[in-house]
């Protein structure tokens, strides 16, 4: 019977052959039929090792997730990845996909002309869920109908949602009652009609919401039914589009540093800036008033903490590269905050 550190051992003994055999399917070179076993062995046993010391991990509480380790690495960089479409596959598919993502399977071959990597680097993918579960494989295949390139995406079924639920309150907050397909692939680059996974998970993720009774499509074109007594207001990214000057935004609950905010405009956050605010621009604007400040705004429903960073980032008191990916910059609004730090 081995020794913990013996098996350790053996499991960095595994990782090398893994990591050789990885290296050599990324560079695009195909393996021989002898490396393929000792890649796909490396791997099962490694499975058997962790069941073997997996004592120690059953004595251990805390929160468990997945994710793909590599060992030794000098650093770590993530690759961009644009998700073209989406598949899910029944648990004993995905199973033998995961297993066996070298060979060809038709549901990658069918979108496998949009699979590919840019002149930008970044990757766009097939995202391969599981029914049930919520973590996924990302595949780039390269024009072919294997998994050529791969990767891990932990909880992304609530990566998907969240994302859903984003596009349709940033649309509602536009005052909208429908959108279109069109719509939506211009200006965030979803195609409900990719084959009816995307378009189903969208639709379950949107309905999903407290203020969403129903979505009905008709002709391309969707129609939100909301509920009659759900509680309506305006919400902060609402009142950047009103045009306001000269805005300092407070919290209901707490006392908080207050920056002035020059001009509000209905285009000035960017799509970037609005998944970084997201929590921000979703909280509930309770009443706009005169006060000590000037033109005073009470917002609730989000970290007094984070109203604070998100105001002073407006006012142009963050980093300049944050500011351009995060602002469209109409008012001048980082030049003058650093005049006055």
């Amino acid at each position: 019977m081995k020794t913990n550190d013996e098996l350790r051992r053996e499991l960095d003994q595994t990782q090398q052959v893994i990591n050789a055999a990885e290296t050599a399917m990324r560079l695009g070179l195909t393996l021989d039929s002898h490396s393929f076993d000792r890649y796909t062995d490396a791997m099962e046993r490694q499975k058997q090792i962790a069941e073997q010391i997996g004592g120690d991990e059953n004595r251990v509480q805390g929160l468990v997730v997945s994710s793909a380790m590599r060992g030794k690495e000098t650093e770590l960089v993530a690759d961009t990845c644009v998700i073209e479409a989406v598949e899910e596959l029944a648990r004993a598919d995905f199973d033998t996909f995961r297993e066996r993502m070298l060979l060809d399977y038709d549901f990658i071959l069918e979108h496998s002309a949009n699979l590919l990597v840019n002149k930008d680097g970044n990757y766009h993918c097939l995202l391969v869920l599981c029914e049930g579960e919520q973590d996924g494989i990302l595949v780039d295949s390269e024009g072919s109908a294997y998994a050529r390139y791969s990767g891990f995406l932990p909880d992304a079924r609530m990566i998907l949602e969240d994302r859903c639920q984003r596009v349709a309150r940033d649309l509602l907050s536009e005052g909208k009652d429908s959108f279109s397909d069109t719509e939506l692939r211009s200006r965030y680059g979803i195609d409900l009609f990719d084959g009816g996974c995307l378009r189903n998970l969208f639709e379950d993720a949107v309905t999903k919401m407290p203020e969403v009774e129903s979505l009905v499509c008709r002709g391309g074109v969707y129609t939100f039914g909301l509920k009659e007594d759900h509680d309506s207001y305006m919400t902060v990214a609402e009142l950047i589009r009103c045009g306001l000057e000269d805005v300092h935004l407070l919290h209901t609950d707490e006392e908080i540093d207050v920056a002035t905010i020059v001009r509000l405009s209905s285009d000035m956050i960017t799509e970037a800036g609005f998944d970084e605010w997201y929590d921000v621009m979703s909280a509930k604007v309770e009443k706009i008033y005169t006060g000590n400040y000037g033109l005073q705004v009470d917002v609730s429903g989000c970290d007094a903490e984070r109203l604070s960073d998100f105001s002073y980032a407006l006012a142009g008191y963050c980093p300049e590269e944050d500011y351009d990916r995060w602002f469209r910059d109409e008012s001048n609004a980082y030049a003058m905050g650093m005049e006055e730090t």
